[in-house]
């Protein structure tokens, strides 16, 4: 979990819009990125006026973490093939 988030289940957000702010911008993130476009819609027909989806998930931020620290230290990047653009 991203520090400073709060967990929060699909099947409960509908019910649960109040303890999201409305004073600040939210991303919201799930393992896979699924969820989390179906909450960042909940979120908007709620009215929450700075709402976004992490693409990709949790897994596609990892990912990127991972490829920055790779470039950092000058090494090449991870053998995976797998890519993802976190934004």
């Amino acid at each position: 979990m991203v520090e400073g988030s709060v967990h929060i289940p699909l099947a409960e957000l509908p019910g649960r819009t109040g303890e999201i702010p409305h004073d600040r911008p939210v991303v919201l993130q799930c393992a896979g990125g699924h969820r989390s476009s179906i909450a960042a819609c909940v979120l908007r027909r709620a009215d929450h006026p700075d709402v976004s989806d992490l693409l990709g998930g949790y897994a596609a931020w990892l990912r990127h973490e991972e490829e920055q620290r790779h470039t950092a230290s000058g090494s090449s990047s991870p053998a995976s093939t797998d890519s993802a653009s976190v934004k």
